[in-house]
């Protein structure tokens, strides 16, 4: 994650505390009862969060599969570079 840019270590503030984490485990079934697809996420522990002090500063934007083939089809079908 840190080669492909897509977050930077920095260093926590004396007067800051680290909002934790913890992955979720998901598994769905389809109609017949087998399993359809496993899935994860991670998600932030909110509860820890002080009101107008950190709210905004653990948002992380997820992009959806089905969002990244239209964005591969759309620049395939336009022609558009990197």
């Amino acid at each position: 994650m840190e080669s492909n840019q897509t977050w930077e270590t920095v260093v926590l503030s004396k007067n800051k505390t680290v909002i934790g984490c913890k992955w979720i485990f998901k598994i769905n079934y389809n109609d017949y009862g087998t399993v359809e697809r496993y899935k994860a996420r991670l998600v932030a522990k909110g509860y820890t969060q002080t009101k107008d002090i950190n709210y905004l500063e653990t948002f992380s934007l997820v992009a959806k599969m089905t969002t990244i083939r239209l964005l591969l089809s759309l620049a395939s079908m336009y022609n558009w570079e990197s």
